[in-house]
């Protein structure tokens, strides 16, 4: 199968199996955690993040403009650390994150998390490997299905380039742990706290993984915690997953409360993609409009990135908040395969909010930004610029890092008709 031609396959494939499968229900699945305790853990710097100051602005976009699309990972500004870097058996060196994380999947013995939702939360400490030389980013996970897929056209295992967890530096912690950690003085040297949330078809350990890379990738001072909701890592079980991510929704809205309560002043920011924005806008939503001079002064940035949510039950019901709000950003694109999908009447029978074209969302007081011209990595279905096009992390950069709303940001031009922004290539 290696001439069969892989991004038309893959396509295919995918589509297949949701069209198909996508609203049955079977046995959850789990995936093994990968073993890496032969790379040692590098920290990351400890420079605490200034804070933006307005007449900056205008040097950040000139800076922005000679950050376009670098050939490999480099450090922007001194906070990603160069030195100490560890190296594997193969000689190939990486750099840690630390990544927190709060999970409502069952454990499994011997296993770790999988597809099962419980009742209580867990909680945790991993330290995500990111390989030196590589491409901004690019995201190689043995774990992924994207990796199984292609071993399946193409046969062949590569050993080297993949993005790895450090067992040997793996924490199970209490929630008073985890929150103690937040709240100390190395933590405050990160400055803000992003808290992930991702999507549909994605395990437990891939998600840690892509939390590791997006943050490393932003080349931010921040501190990165991930939110696990039970998605089966299933292709084919689109239904079940959108299922358990409506269940998630008490667990994630318990869990950002907490959370909130011990940042000391920093600003929370969160970043859903795909099917995690079904868990994040219903309870973003709810704490502003119960308390909107404290969520003020608690949240940054909400950024929901290719949002599998339906386009018009957002408008009704959830798009007043975060207008009112005035610190949200929606990356949508009208080449989104999975998303065309998700619209069709197989699976919702309605538009959704991450899909842009002529009938993309827009609104003067939430920056909807079309991200269709960022070419991403190995992004075949077009769903995944936000980790793997090095134009929107460098868009993200000065979204969290500098509080730079659309009209600041360098490359981005309005569209006329609707009114939504587009980030240039």
């Amino acid at each position: 199968m290696k001439g069969l031609n892989f991004k038309l396959a893959y396509t295919l494939l995918s589509v297949a199996l949701i069209l198909t499968n996508g609203c049955s229900s079977g046995t959850t699945s789990t995936v093994t955690k990968d073993s890496s305790s032969d790379v040692a853990y590098a920290a990351l710097s400890t420079e605490p993040v200034s804070e933006p100051v307005a007449e900056h602005a205008l040097a950040e976009k000139l800076a922005f403009a000679s950050l376009h699309s670098p050939n490999k990972v480099m450090p922007f500004n001194g906070r990603v650390v160069k030195s100490n870097e560890s190296k594997d058996i193969n000689g190939d060196s990486y750099y840690g994150v630390t990544v927190l994380y709060g999970t409502n999947r069952a454990s499994i013995k011997n296993v770790g998390f999988g597809g099962g939702i419980s009742d209580s939360m867990s909680y945790g400490s991993e330290t995500v490997l990111i390989p030196k030389n590589r491409k901004r980013g690019e995201f190689r996970d043995k774990d992924s299905f994207f990796h199984k897929l292609k071993l399946i056209f193409n046969g062949d295992e590569e050993s080297t380039g993949f993005i790895k967890l450090d067992s040997g530096k793996s924490e199970v912690l209490s929630e008073d742990q985890l929150l103690k950690k937040l709240s100390s003085q190395n933590s405050i040297a990160y400055g803000d706290i992003l808290i992930f949330v991702h999507g549909f078809n994605v395990g437990f350990y891939e998600a840690v993984k892509r939390t590791g890379q997006v943050v490393y990738d932003l080349d931010l001072n921040v501190q990165p915690v991930l939110f696990s909701w039970p998605s089966q890592a299933d292709p084919t079980k689109y239904g079940p997953d959108n299922r358990l991510a409506g269940e998630s929704v008490r667990a994630f809205r318990e869990f950002v409360q907490r959370i909130s309560m011990t940042s000391k002043g920093r600003k929370i920011h969160v970043l859903a993609h795909s099917m995690g924005s079904q868990i994040v806008i219903p309870v973003m939503a709810e704490l502003y409009s119960k308390n909107p001079v404290k969520f003020n002064k608690k949240f940054g940035n909400i950024i929901l990135a290719a949002p599998d949510f339906d386009r018009d039950y957002f408008r009704r019901e959830y798009s007043p908040s975060f207008e009112n709000y005035g610190k949200a950003t929606i990356y949508m694109s009208s080449d989104d395969r999975a998303l065309s999908i998700s619209s069709s009447s197989h699976l919702n029978d309605g538009q959704r909010l991450g899909f842009s074209g002529k009938e993309g969302f827009a609104s003067p007081k939430i920056d909807a930004v079309d991200i269709t011209q960022a070419v991403g990595i190995d992004d075949m279905l077009g769903h995944s610029r936000y980790g793997n096009s090095s134009r929107v992390l460098n868009d993200m950069h000065y979204l969290i890092g500098s509080a730079l709303r659309a009209n600041q940001r360098f490359g981005i031009d309005l569209n006329d008709n609707p009114t939504y922004w587009i980030l240039t290539p």
